[in-house]
C-alpha cells in the first residue's frame, strides 16, 4: 500500500490524498482550494480566508480558502528592509525575496532613523556619499564634531557618527581660502573673480556649463574648463600669450 498527494489547478485547486491498494487508487480525502478576492491584509479575507503574497514590493496579495501550508519557517526580506519568518508556502506579509534582507541590496539612508531595528545608517565622508543600513557595530563612546549636511554641527562617536556629514570638525562661518577645487572638500567648489590676487574660497559645489573655455593660468599655462566655473585661480579669460 503506497500514500501520496497530488495537486490539480484548474481556478480552483484540488489537494487529495490518494492510497493505491492492488494497483487501485482510493482518494481518502479532498481538501479544496479557492483563490479569490485581491487583499493587501489579513482582515480583507475575512474569518475563513488567508490573505497570502508572492515576492513583489508594493505586494498585493490574494484572499485564499482552504490553504495547505507547510510547517517550516523559511527567512523572507520584507518591504520595510526588515527579516521575518513565514511558512514558505502560505506567506502573509508583503515581501522582497526569499532569504534574510542583509542577502539583498542594503537599503539607502541618511541617518539611523531610516533603519529597522538592530542596523545602523553608515557611509562615508560628503553629502553625496553612499550611505546604507548595515548590522549594528561596537562604536567607540567618543563624541567628535561634525559638519552636517544641513550646515549645523552635530556631536557623534569617532567611528559611527549615525547620519550623513559634510566633513569632520565642526561647520565653519569662516569661508575656506583656495586657489582650485583640490583645496575643497567633497560636495564644495574653489569659486572667484579673475586675477592671481582674487580672492577665491570654498562654497557648495554649483550648476555648471558644458562648455570649454579657455583661461590663463596664474601659472603662466593656458588652461581649459567651465566659463562659469573654470576650477582654478586664473589671471584671464583666454589663452596666456
Amino acid at each position: 500500500m503506497k500514500t501520496f498527494e497530488r495537486t490539480w489547478t484548474l481556478g480552483i485547486a484540488f489537494v487529495a490524498s490518494i492510497i493505491v491498494v492492488g494497483g487501485s487508487a482510493f482518494a481518502t480525502e479532498v481538501t479544496i482550494t479557492t483563490v479569490t478576492q485581491s487583499c493587501t491584509k489579513q482582515e480583507d479575507c475575512g474569518s475563513d480566508g488567508a490573505c497570502l503574497f508572492s515576492a513583489g514590493c508594493p505586494g498585493v496579495g490574494k484572499c485564499v480558502t482552504g490553504a495547505r501550508c507547510t510547517a517550516d519557517l523559511t527567512a523572507h526580506c520584507a518591504c520595510d528592509g526588515s527579516t521575518f519568518r513565514s511558512s514558505s508556502t502560505c506567506v502573509k506579509k508583503p515581501y522582497k525575496n526569499r532569504g534574510s534582507c542583509s542577502a539583498s541590496t542594503p537599503r539607502k539612508c541618511a541617518t539611523s532613523r531610516d533603519c529597522p531595528r538592530g542596523q545602523v545608517c553608515a557611509g562615508g565622508e560628503g553629502c553625496d556619499a553612499k550611505w546604507t543600513c548595515q548590522a549594528s557595530r561596537p562604536c567607540t563612546k567618543d563624541l567628535r564634531a561634525y559638519c552636517g549636511c544641513d550646515g549645523q554641527t552635530f556631536r557623534g562617536s569617532g567611528s559611527c557618527p549615525q547620519k550623513k556629514f559634510k566633513h569632520r570638525g565642526a561647520c565653519s562661518s569662516e569661508p575656506r581660502a583656495c586657489t582650485s577645487n583640490r583645496d575643497c572638500r567633497t560636495g564644495e567648489g574653489c569659486y572667484g573673480p579673475a586675477g592671481c590676487n582674487a580672492q577665491w574660497t570654498c562654497a557648495p559645489a554649483r550648476m555648471c556649463t558644458k562648455d570649454l573655455r579657455e583661461f590663463c593660468g596664474c601659472d603662466g599655462v593656458t588652461f581649459r574648463g567651465s566659463s562659469t566655473c573654470p576650477g582654478k585661480k586664473y589671471k584671464k579669460t583666454g589663452a596666456c600669450p
